[in-house]
C-alpha cells in the first residue's frame, strides 16, 4: 500500500520535550495506521508557510499536521507572520487544500513576560479553527485562553500531551546500577527574567538555594543521588556549576552521563523516556519534565510560574504538588518543598490514583488519533 505523507509542524530544534512529544505522536499514529505514514519535518521556529510553499504542500502532502508543544506562544525573534509558532498569513490558510489537523498546542506565555502578544494573532487562530478538520489544545487552561479569545468552545478538543505516551527504551547507565534513591531535577535556565519574579537575578539565586538545601537533605535522608535530566543541556552550565560545588559527587548530569543520546533528537527521545521512568522522584520545571515522568510513572513536584505546570496538575487532578514560583518566598522554601516532597513519597494511593487518570487521557489520546486515521484513509 502507497505511503501517506505528513507534514509535521514541530519544534525541531534544541529542546527534548519538543521531540519527545514529536516522536511519540509519530510512534503512536504509525501504531493504528493501516497506511504507512511518511513524516515530513517542518521547523516551526524557522518556517513561513508562503504561497509556493503551500502549493508545494498541496502536491505532496496528505495531511498538514501542525503541533503539539506550546505553540500559543509569540517568540519575538522568529518575526511569525500570525503570531503564534505556525507562521503563516491569514489569507494564506485559505489556499491550504490538504487536511489541517491541530494537535495538542499549548498556550504557552511565560508568567512576567509582558510584551504580550501580536494583534492579529487572534484572527490567526480563529482562521486557523475554521480551516482545521480536528483543532486540539493540550489542556482545559488552554481552551479556556482561546475561547476567552473568541475562538467556538465546541469546535475545540482538549487532549493529554503525546509526551506521556512514548515507549521507553532501555539504555545502559551506571548511576541506574546505584542503591540509591534516584532524585531527577529539571531547570529552566532559559528566559530567566520571564520565568523569576523581579529582581531575578535575586529570586533565582534564592530558588536554587532552596533546592540545593532540599537535595542535601535528600542526600542526607536518604542517601540520594541528584540527576540533572537536562532538556537543553547548553542552558545549563550556571546552575550545574553551583549544585556540583554544593553537592559534590552528589550530584550528576545526564548529558554528561550519557553523552551518546545528546544533542535531542527523535531517534534518542525513547531513551531519555527510560531515565525518567528508572528515577524514583523527579522535582521538574520544564513542561515536559512533568509531562513524561507522569507518563513513566515516576512521582514528580512541578515547580514553575508558567501556567502551563498549572494546567498540566489540573489535567491530571493533582494541584497539591506544585510548587508555584510567584510567591517564592513562602512557596519555594526548603522547608515547604521538603514538605511537599515528604507527602508525595508517603501518599500510598498515587501510584493507584495516576494510573487510574492516566489510562483515561491515554483512551482519550487513542481516540483522537484514531480520528486523524480515518481523515488519513478517505482518499486510499
Amino acid at each position: 500500500m502507497q505511503s501517506k505523507t505528513i507534514w509535521h509542524v514541530g519544534g525541531y530544534n534544541r529542546n527534548y520535550g519538543d521531540f519527545v512529544l514529536l516522536e511519540s505522536m509519530r510512534e503512536n499514529l504509525s501504531k493504528i495506521s493501516p497506511i504507512p505514514l511518511n513524516f515530513v519535518n517542518i521547523d516551526c521556529q524557522s518556517t513561513h508557510f508562503f504561497p509556493e510553499l503551500i502549493e508545494q504542500l498541496n502536491n505532496k502532502a496528505a495531511m498538514l499536521l501542525i503541533g503539539g508543544g506550546g505553540f500559543i506562544m509569540n517568540r519575538h525573534e522568529d518575526n511569525s507572520l500570525s503570531g503564534w509558532q505556525w507562521s503563516i498569513k491569514n489569507e494564506d490558510i485559505k489556499k491550504i487544500k490538504c487536511p489541517l489537523v491541530v494537535y495538542g498546542i499549548g498556550y504557552n506565555k511565560f508568567h512576567y513576560d509582558e510584551r504580550g502578544f501580536k494583534a492579529n494573532m487572534n484572527d490567526s487562530l480563529k482562521e486557523t479553527l475554521k480551516k482545521a478538520r480536528l483543532f486540539s489544545t493540550r489542556n482545559e487552561g488552554t481552551k479556556a485562553e482561546l475561547v476567552r479569545r473568541g475562538l467556538e468552545d465546541a469546535k475545540i478538543t482538549v487532549i493529554p500531551d503525546p509526551g506521556m505516551f512514548i515507549t521507553p527504551l532501555k539504555i545502559e547507565a551506571d548511576f541506574l546500577k546505584q542503591k540509591r534513591m534516584l532524585v531527577g531535577i529539571n531547570f529552566v535556565a532559559d528566559r530567566p527574567q520571564y520565568t523569576f519574579p523581579p529582581n531575578y537575578e535575586e529570586s533565582k539565586l534564592e530558588v536554587w538555594d532552596n533546592l540545593i538545601k532540599t537535595c542535601e537533605y535528600l542526600i542526607q535522608k536518604y542517601q540520594a543521588l541528584i540527576i540533572n535530566i537536562d532538556h537543553i543541556p547548553a542552558l545549563d552550565s550556571e546552575v550545574n556549576a553551583l549544585f556540583k560545588e554544593k553537592l559534590g559527587e552528589n550530584y550528576l548530569v545526564l548529558s554528561e552521563e550519557l553523552p551518546q543520546i545528546y544533542p535531542p533528537s527523535l531517534v534518542n527521545a525513547h531513551y531519555l523516556a527510560y531515565i525518567y521512568q528508572q528515577i524514583d522522584l523527579v522535582l521538574g520545571m520544564r513542561g515536559h519534565s512533568n509531562i513524561i515522568a507522569f507518563g513513566m510513572g515516576t512521582p514528580f513536584i512541578s515547580i514553575g510560574s508558567h501556567n502551563k505546570n498549572r494546567f498540566f496538575l489540573q489535567e491530571i487532578l493533582e494541584e497539591d504538588y506544585l510548587i508555584d514560583l510567584r510567591n517564592y518566598k513562602e512557596n519555594a522554601n526548603c522547608d515547604i518543598i521538603v514538605k511537599k516532597i515528604e507527602k508525595l513519597l508517603n501518599d500510598k494511593e498515587y501510584q493507584k490514583r495516576t494510573a487510574k487518570r492516566r489510562a483515561e487521557l491515554k483512551q482519550r489520546f487513542d481516540n483522537f488519533n484514531q480520528q486523524i486515521i480515518e481523515i488519513l484513509k478517505e482518499n486510499i
